[in-house]
């Protein structure tokens, strides 16, 4: 009985330390996690704006109202909560109502929202716009994809945008990416639906050139002025380049006022560069064939002014007409 007793605890003492080897050579591993893969909702989505007001050059914004609703088939989603318009500096929401029709959830609400906005000013004031806003929801696509509703969505019939002509409208769906997860370990990048709605317009110019533009004009008759006035007369001719030359700059500084800061060449600046080359060329007649007259050049300097005036106008006609015809049919 001793013996087996004896081999017994040697048995049970073995397997004490084959357990605890085991244990020291195979450390504890950290719980497996394992992540359901959301069921993707598609929900049609449509847009109805019924305002546009506040264009403003300067701060690159403008302001505006819609509608917007949204179908699923998830009874719990709420998108008066979580879609967000991405390109706003600012936005509001005012919530409509929502409810069921046979298998589908339907919500609608309006927003109101103040847009930012690249003013494509080249061709200034006969430009053409598009005007984008982008909605986002929170959730990400394996959970919501939006689908455009193009059958219901429409401009409303009572916009008016003085001097501009509305030219279309259409929804755009398309993807996000986001080089972040935003703290959701399950997706490496962030991926999210956006359904954005983009209204084309071109400006009604004809006025606003004329506005904006006339000091241009009249240095330009001024300096053509200059190369028939007789050369003799040095006091009108200076007096001429004078007024050309603070007519477009004045001209030049109310402009500024207005357009924003591009480092675009526009429309603007063709005339304004051709100006004032046409300002340099008749104050550079001037000094020339006044040194032609001193030394009784009479002829040669009468000559060279009509030729240079000739040269000069036509180069800033066909300049100017070149950049307005491009503005003007883009």
């Amino acid at each position: 009985m001793m013996i087996l007793k004896n081999v017994l605890i040697l048995l049970c003492a073995f397997q004490a330390l084959m357990v605890s080897a085991c244990t020291a050579e195979e450390p504890p591993q950290p719980p497996k996690i394992f992540y359901v893969k959301p069921t993707k909702d598609k929900v049609l989505m449509g847009i109805y704006p019924v305002m546009l007001h506040d264009f403003d050059l300067s701060h690159n914004t403008f302001k505006m109202s819609f509608y917007a609703w949204w179908r699923s088939k998830d009874k719990a989603y709420a998108p008066h909560k979580t879609v967000e318009i991405t390109n706003a500096l600012d936005f509001q929401s005012k919530f409509g109502t929502s409810g069921r029709f046979k298998d589908e959830y339907f919500t609608y609400i309006r927003y109101y929202a103040t847009v930012s906005k690249e003013w494509d000013m080249r061709h200034f004031p006969f430009d053409r716009q598009q005007l984008v806003v982008a909605l986002e929801d929170y959730a990400d696509i394996q959970k919501i994809i939006f689908t455009p509703d193009n059958e219901q969505s429409a401009l409303h019939s009572e916009i008016k945008l003085k001097g501009w002509k509305v030219l279309g409208f259409h929804l755009k769906d398309s993807m996000t990416t986001y080089d972040t997860n935003f703290g959701d370990p399950s997706t490496k990048k962030g991926q999210y639906s956006r359904l954005s709605f983009i209204i084309d317009i071109k400006r009604e110019g004809v006025r606003l050139f004329f506005n904006y533009f006339i000091g241009f004009l009249v240095s330009f008759f001024l300096c053509a002025v200059i190369y028939i006035v007789d050369l003799r007369e040095i006091g009108a001719r200076t007096s001429l380049s004078l007024g050309a030359t603070f007519t477009a700059i004045g001209n030049k500084y109310i402009l500024d006022q207005v357009l924003p800061f591009t480092t675009s060449f526009t429309l603007a600046d063709a005339i304004q560069s051709a100006t004032f080359a046409m300002i340099v060329a008749a104050v550079s007649m001037i000094a020339y064939t006044n040194q032609l007259i001193k030394l009784q050049r009479y002829e040669a300097a009468v000559l060279f002014s009509e030729r240079m005036g000739i040269c000069a106008t036509l180069v800033y006609a066909l300049f100017v007409c070149y950049y307005l015809s491009k503005a003007t049919i883009s």
